[in-house]
């Protein structure tokens, strides 16, 4: 049967002068003994073809090259935009689009889709992209959500955000014994909707007696704190800091604790009192200036 429907293709082709085209309105069906008589051969690259629709066959060079999904993005920063062949005629879920980026995002960034209208690219989910999430020259793949363009590669795609802060002013001779924010060593961020997060947290800062005086001393403790409540464990440390001769000794505090956060915006920042001794204190300082100035470093595990 499929050898007489092949003669019969070939035999109009060969009489039907007036047209390249044979038209078959039945299920053509292969049932060839090997596989290599169950296929189809010659069809063109689609980036052979002159006007290529979405309704065309393709062949394995064209699947690929990745010729359908792929295009060099044009646009405005953060306004991408590409032009695949052929023509996509709406945005489908599941969808997947890739493109070289023209411009590093500076922002909030979107991407249009042969003129169908600017989608949100997004990260972890609802996250708007951080500048430099996409580079220049990048390449990027994306997929509809049916809402947003989900960033699947790159910087902004990855399931680890860091933060690093720093001290920005010392509090100067320190009596008190009430936990005040160390100016400059706190950040907030936020945890998509949904999301389960393990945050693991490095600190380190460092103190001055004001005294001069030998065996004058001071004990500091320094706390983190997580959207204003001290960490329950790990968070904690105290230090003495004790003159061994007549200078003003300097010494320091680390902390090191870790907690599970769920969606929402957190802030951890660092707290420190003067809770007993015979000299005041200076904590922390700006980190242009001083060495004991004082810094956090936060690390973001996506579950």
């Amino acid at each position: 049967m499929m050898k007489k429907l092949l003669f019969s293709i070939l035999f109009a082709g060969c009489i039907g002068t007036a047209t390249a085209q044979v038209q078959i309105n039945r299920e053509v069906q292969m049932n060839g003994a090997g596989v290599d008589d169950r296929k189809v051969t010659g069809l063109s690259a689609a980036s052979a073809v002159t006007t290529p629709v979405a309704t065309d066959a393709v062949s394995n060079a064209t699947i690929q090259s990745n010729w359908l999904t792929y295009k060099l993005a044009t646009g405005a920063v953060n306004a991408y935009a590409v032009t695949l062949v052929p023509a996509v005629a709406s945005y489908q879920t599941g969808m997947i689009v890739n493109f070289r980026a023209n411009a590093a995002n500076t922002g909030a960034a979107t991407l249009n889709v042969n003129g169908l209208g600017a989608i949100p690219i997004r990260k972890l989910v609802t996250t708007a992209l951080s500048p430099n999430d996409i580079m220049i020259n990048q390449m990027v793949t994306v997929m509809y959500d049916g809402t947003n363009f989900q960033l699947m590669s790159g910087v902004g795609s990855s399931r680890m955000q860091t933060f690093h802060v720093r001290g920005t002013a010392s509090r100067t001779a320190v009596a008190s014994t009430t936990l005040t924010l160390q100016p400059g060593v706190t950040q907030t961020f936020t945890i998509p909707a949904g999301v389960t997060a393990d945050v693991y947290i490095n600190a380190t800062i460092g103190m001055r007696n004001v005294s001069t005086t030998a065996s004058q001393y001071a004990a500091v403790d320094a706390v983190l704190h997580v959207n204003g409540v001290a960490m329950a464990a790990g968070g904690w440390n105290r230090i003495t800091n004790v003159n061994h001769g007549t200078g003003n000794s300097l010494t320091n505090v680390s902390l090191a604790s870790a907690v599970v956060l769920a969606g929402g915006t957190h802030t951890i920042d660092m707290r420190t009192a003067r809770v007993n001794g015979n000299t005041t204190v200076d904590i922390g300082g700006d980190a242009l200036l001083d060495t004991t100035a004082g810094e956090m470093t936060i690390f973001i595990f996506y579950r």
